[in-house]
Parts: C-alpha cells; sequence; structure tokens
C-alpha cells in the first residue's frame, strides 16, 4: 500500500472502530477548469493490522462541480461499502483473502495439478 499524496479531505469513523481517512488526490486534466476527482480511501479495523485501501475515481469534473461529486463518491461509499466493513471479523476476513490470493501454488507434473 502505498502512502496517499493527496490532502486529508474527510476522516470518517464507522461502527465498532472502523476508522477510514479519505484523501484527496484530485487534478485538473483537461485546461483548467476539468478536473479528475481521485479519492483514496485508507482504513483501519481494531484488533487488526490488515489496512483498507480503495479509490474513488470520476473524470470530467467542471470545476463549478468538483465538492459536490466529492461529496457524492464519499456518500455513496458511506452507504454501500462502510457497513461491510463495519461487520465483526471483516479485517481477519480480509487478510484471509489476501493471504490465500499472494500464496503460491503447487506446481504440478506433467501438466496436472497436485492437489
Amino acid at each position: 500500500m502505498s502512502e496517499p499524496q493527496g490532502k486529508l479531505y474527510e476522516s470518517i469513523e464507522g461502527p465498532g472502530g472502523v476508522r477510514v481517512d479519505v484523501y484527496d488526490e484530485s487534478m485538473p486534466y483537461a485546461y483548467s477548469n476539468i478536473f479528475w476527482v481521485k479519492l483514496r480511501l485508507v482504513g483501519c479495523f481494531p484488533g487488526s493490522s490488515e489496512p483498507f485501501e480503495r479509490r474513488l475515481e470520476k473524470m470530467g469534473v467542471f470545476a463549478e462541480d468538483l465538492e459536490a461529486t466529492k461529496k457524492t463518491l464519499v456518500d455513496s461509499f458511506k452507504n454501500s461499502a462502510l457497513p461491510y466493513l463495519s461487520k465483526a471479523g471483516f479485517g481477519e476476513k480480509m487478510k484471509a483473502m489476501r493471504d490465500k490470493k499472494e500464496s503460491p501454488k503447487p506446481k504440478g507434473v506433467g501438466g496436472y495439478r497436485c492437489s
């Protein structure tokens, strides 16, 4: 996980001690009034050292709609993903899934996999 480059936009305290920091890494990409909205969410779970990271992005946002777009993206995260992050044991389950994905698969002989 890389360090967030933007400034802290919002800090969300979820149920069960879940904390998610939202960093604003938005930048102009066409002229000076059209933006690429990039929000990086970095969370931690109580009792777990496994961090959670997610990006929320939207391109082609005019300067006058910038804050409303950021708020909409964060509110959508709060309504959809935050309840899952707040469930008991989510941090441990996420770590177990990452460990499973990163563990090497056994090599087979002659094209056949060993179980």
